[in-house]
């Protein structure tokens, strides 16, 4: 009897061990692809090295303006990468605030909108209006069939270019992008800007410019 409560024990805690490996491997494997996604040729740091601009011009060239327009791109297909692990419920609660301090890196402010009527999770939420986009985050992983957020870009079209506004001094266009999000098709159109910003690389501070996200419609 006392070798067969031995052996029950040893079973239930190597399951218990490959039950932890699946899940960190899990969460590594999420963690690996937001890690990938930031590393793609061309961020902040590379980016404004490249074109060696670190403050905003009186006007962009034709190749500064296609490329901070694909630096847009590439920073609305992160914050989808991260929308992705957010609304998981199979990732720990450590790499979801994790993804969300780095979520709010890409936009402007903590006061952009969202809006998005037509699919299921905004239909759960009961919101009609736009709202604050990360009040729209919070509440979205707090529905009782909270789940992860597919979607896929089939292509972007500048809708308006990078011009420099002379009320904020920024530089703001607006990207629309053909996308599938959570099995519909769907149009959105994002606002963009062209900023001055300060960025901390050891100990030492870099004025650069850098692309953020605005308001979502």
């Amino acid at each position: 009897m006392f070798k067969y409560i031995i052996h029950i024990t040893y079973l239930c805690l190597i399951i218990s061990l490959f039950s932890c490996a699946g899940e960190s491997q899990y969460n590594d494997t999420a963690l690996a692809s937001v890690e990938e996604s930031k590393s793609i040729p061309g961020n902040s740091v590379e980016f404004t090295e490249e074109l060696n601009i670190n403050k905003l011009p009186e006007s962009l060239s034709k190749e500064q303006q296609e490329a901070f327009e694909l630096r847009a791109q590439q920073k609305f297909q992160d914050f989808l990468d991260y929308l992705k692990i957010v609304s998981d419920p199979k990732i720990d609660k450590g790499l979801v605030e994790h993804s969300e301090n780095l979520m709010k890196e890409l936009f402007i402010n903590d006061s952009v909108t969202f809006y998005d009527g037509d699919t299921i999770l905004y239909q759960m939420i009961d919101h009609n209006d736009p709202i604050l986009l990360f009040d729209y985050i919070r509440d979205s992983k707090l529905v009782s069939h909270r789940e992860k957020i597919e979607s896929k870009i089939n292509s972007f079209n500048v809708v308006s270019p990078l011009k420099l506004d002379s009320i904020s001094s920024n530089y703001v266009g607006k990207l629309e992008i053909d996308m599938v999000l959570n099995q519909k098709a769907t149009l959105k159109t994002i606002d963009v800007y062209l900023v001055e910003s300060t960025k901390q690389f050891a100990e030492e501070e870099q004025k650069t410019i850098e692309i953020k996200l605005g308001n979502i419609y």
